[in-house]
């Protein structure tokens, strides 16, 4: 193997795990990460939520295309090396076009795939994080209903039925969230309500 095709792969290998290390970063953004750093004190920011899943969609897609890149560079200079074959530029240009094209539309699904998965991953652990919050009070006030019952809706689509109590109602949210209801949680100001409007 002569010196040049030696270096062009070492230049590779750097550069392939330079970009790994730089995306390193975006990449360990776990759902949970990103529904805390989208937390304000009183809510949740929905522009920061929206601007950190497409920075960590773009940044898998981006990886990946370095990767495949990357392959086809050593595929390249360890297999197929071949400086004295010249291509017409017709079958150049279709050459490169015709692996580019479907490769960046494939990318391009697939990052929209992955916001829209990192979307419902983040929201369901948002309203997690936010249900969590709630039990940690020990008592669920009707203030903290209503925020829970938009949580439920804006971020799991899970809607209150007319005849369905509160109790019921917070069993069917904490089971699609994972999240047991404490023992001693006071629903005493929840009940006195229901029952209020009901009569």
């Amino acid at each position: 193997m002569s010196l040049d095709r030696i270096l062009s792969i070492i230049a590779a290998l750097l550069g392939f795990f330079g970009s790994i290390l730089l995306a390193r970063g975006i990449l360990k953004l776990t759902p949970s990460i990103i529904a805390k750093r989208s937390q304000t004190y009183w809510g949740y920011n929905e522009f920061q939520l929206e601007n950190i899943i497409s920075q960590k969609a773009d940044f898998v897609c981006g990886v990946s295309l370095i990767f495949i890149a990357f392959l086809t560079q050593i595929v390249n200079l360890v297999f197929a090396y071949d400086s004295s074959k010249i291509f017409p530029p017709l079958s150049a240009g279709l050459l490169i076009i015709c692996p580019v094209f479907p490769i960046l539309t494939l990318v391009f699904f697939i990052n929209k795939f992955l916001v829209k998965q990192y979307r419902i991953d983040s929201q369901k652990s948002l309203a997690k994080q936010r249900l969590l919050q709630d039990f940690d009070q020990n008592k669920i006030s009707y203030s903290s209903w209503e925020s829970l019952l938009k949580d439920a809706e804006h971020f799991c689509n899970i809607k209150k039925r007319d005849n369905e109590s509160p109790i019921d109602f917070l069993k069917t949210y904490s089971d699609f969230l994972g999240v047991e209801i404490p023992s001693n949680i006071d629903l005493s100001e929840l009940q006195k309500k229901s029952k209020t409007s009901n009569e």
